[in-house]
């Protein structure tokens, strides 16, 4: 265990960052409780990774699904001899969706 996580301070970080303050915020309020500054750098890179990590574990199954219904799309109106209105579906419906998709987990994940 390292100092940011034994450290008392992190359930203020952790309570400020559900309340939407930003990094900014919190990083001002830990050193304006008199907590040295290494020690708040290193707190807040804690609480980043931490933000960061649980950003990605949204955003990529997102993605994936996303990249799944692309190629069901694909698969689908490569296979189809019918120019009927499934066929459209699955070439705008489909896409469009699984475009969305993945924009949304790309969304998560940049922030």
């Amino acid at each position: 265990m390292n100092t940011a996580t034994q450290n008392p301070h992190l359930d203020t970080a952790h309570k400020m960052l559900k309340e939407g303050k930003t990094f900014d915020q919190i990083q001002h309020h830990l050193l304006s409780t008199g907590e040295d500054s290494e020690v708040v750098n290193e707190l807040m890179k804690h609480v980043k990774d931490e933000r960061y990590e649980a950003q990605r574990k949204k955003g990529i199954p997102l993605i994936a699904l996303g990249v799944v219904i692309c190629l069901i799309g694909f698969a689908a109106t490569t296979f189809m001899t019918d120019t009927g209105t499934e066929f459209q579906f699955y070439l705008y419906g489909l896409t469009t969706i699984g475009a969305t998709t993945i924009v949304g987990g790309l969304a998560f994940i940049v922030g």
